[in-house]
């Protein structure tokens, strides 16, 4: 039974009152301690650690509450859980429709200034047309009414919001972006990272330095993963069409170009310039080019790759043929001719071994 002596005078009419509220507390015993009034919990994280406190009421939706202490004369009354907390306030909390333009947030340094110098952390927020990307520095909090609407990845995103529609058609090119320095903003540590765009025929890898952000038209079209792509683009046609680029080196010059796809394989281009219809689709390093078509680039044998993590690390090298399997390569650095031909993605390494797995 959830019954507790202390409400048996049917005193239990606000949460404020039911200390005994937790993550444990029943369905039926959250709704006879429901509040009275949509007033906010007096109940706030101070300081920047990485203690959890709970969840509080903020007189709109349920937050958690995080920091070096909790201050507040509620800070004995949170919830265990967010669930406990909605339920509970469930007259009160405010939800937007989730087409909705939730993208109300930002991440802002306290007063102090950013005291940490740990990774930034991407987010995404839906703006009412399209998932918008917001970064929050180390040791920076987020402020607007749309905070806790935010989504940890580019896909859970896309996929919450997937019946809002979008701005372009899935099929069409949506390849319009670009990576360029932020400005010098204190705690700038956003990581690397590789992402896949459509370009109405293929999925196609980018690469986003570290400190860089994407300008162009197509921001908010970029997928996590080559898989992610293929899979929201599988009604295209293959994705990853074995039709070889148009691009040619023109001229004696040693000037590299970049990387042209000929239908079976990755060939690097030098000359004066290019001409070609494709010129401006080039990838700037072999490893690009194979990953974007790895469907058409078959094995020349199911032999070993020749790329191995060593040292006791934890940086990521991608993914490598072991003669059997796709592994994945951690240490402190990569060894072998094989290195730079490693895959990003476990699914673009299946792709081009396929044929050697033929149980998988």
């Amino acid at each position: 039974s959830w019954d507790d002596p202390r409400c048996d005078d049917g005193s239990c009419t606000s949460a404020l009152t039911c200390d005994w509220l937790s993550e444990r507390t029943p369905p039926q015993a959250l709704v006879a301690c429901a509040p009275t009034t949509c007033e906010a919990q007096d109940a706030r994280g101070v300081g920047l650690c990485d203690a959890y406190f709970g969840v509080a009421f903020n007189g709109a939706e349920c937050v958690g509450v995080s920091g070096c202490d909790c201050e507040g004369a509620d800070c004995d009354n949170l919830y265990g859980d967010h669930d406990s907390c909605e339920l509970a306030n469930a007259q009160c909390v405010q939800t937007k429709p989730v087409c909705s333009n939730r993208a109300d947030l930002s991440f802002e340094y306290p007063d102090e200034g950013p005291i940490c110098d740990g990774p930034d952390r991407l987010w995404f927020a839906f703006d009412g047309q399209s998932c918008v990307q917001r970064v929050q520095g180390c040791g920076a909090v987020c402020v607007g009414s749309d905070c806790g609407q935010e989504y940890d990845s580019l896909s859970a995103c896309q996929q919450a919001t997937a019946q809002c529609g979008g701005d372009k058609p899935v099929c069409s090119d949506r390849s319009d972006v670009e990576y360029l320095p932020t400005p010098g903003a204190p705690g700038c540590n956003t990581p690397e990272h590789d992402w896949y765009v459509f370009d109405g025929q293929s999925c196609v890898l980018r690469h986003e330095g570290v400190c860089e952000a994407c300008v162009g038209s197509d921001c908010d079209e970029q997928y996590d993963s080559l898989s992610a792509c293929q899979q929201a683009t599988a009604q295209c046609g293959d994705p990853a069409q074995c039709q070889g680029q148009v691009a040619y080196g023109i001229g004696s010059c040693e000037l590299f170009l970049g990387y042209a796809f000929t239908g079976s394989s990755c060939v690097g281009l030098s000359g004066c310039s290019c001409q070609g219809s494709d010129c401006q689709s080039l990838y700037q390093s072999e490893q690009a080019c194979q990953q974007a078509h790895a469907a058409c680039i078959a094995p020349t044998a199911c032999e070993a790759q020749d790329a191995q993590g060593v040292g006791a690390c934890a940086a990521f090298f991608g993914y490598a043929f072991d003669g059997a399997d796709c592994v994945g390569l951690s240490g402190c650095s990569c060894q072998g001719g094989d290195c730079d031909k490693t895959f990003q993605t476990v699914e673009a390494c299946y792709q081009a071994y396929g044929m050697c797995m033929p149980g998988r």
